[in-house]
């Protein structure tokens, strides 16, 4: 039905160590390319588990593209994904937020 790849193995790798998110997102990635080549349709869940590892790493328009995809395979996380999807700063506010100390305390 779903090909999940090494998704468990790799899930419970980055669980005991998550600084390796680098390696995790490079096997999610692996996991959806596989299972689209082979005309498989992509667990639940693994396009938003990637756009949340690239979301960790500071590619917040990456996220955004596959969250935008969890939503289209997966309508019922479509919620969620919008959700998530409108919390994150454009870049240009963050920026400047960063600029000006917003949410220094000050």
């Amino acid at each position: 039905m779903y090909s999940w790849g090494s998704y468990s193995g790799s899930l419970l790798n980055y669980y005991k160590n998550p600084q390796e998110v680098e390696e995790f997102s490079t096997k999610l990635r692996e996991t959806i390319d596989k299972a689209e080549a082979a005309g498989g349709k992509v667990p639940p869940g693994v396009y938003a588990e990637y756009g949340y590892t690239l979301l960790e790493q500071g590619d917040e328009d990456g996220a955004a593209f596959w969250f935008s995809k969890e939503s289209e395979a997966w309508p019922e996380s479509a919620y969620l994904m919008q959700s998530v999807t409108s919390r994150m700063e454009p870049k240009g506010q963050a920026d400047e937020a960063a600029t000006n100390g917003a949410g220094s305390g000050s």
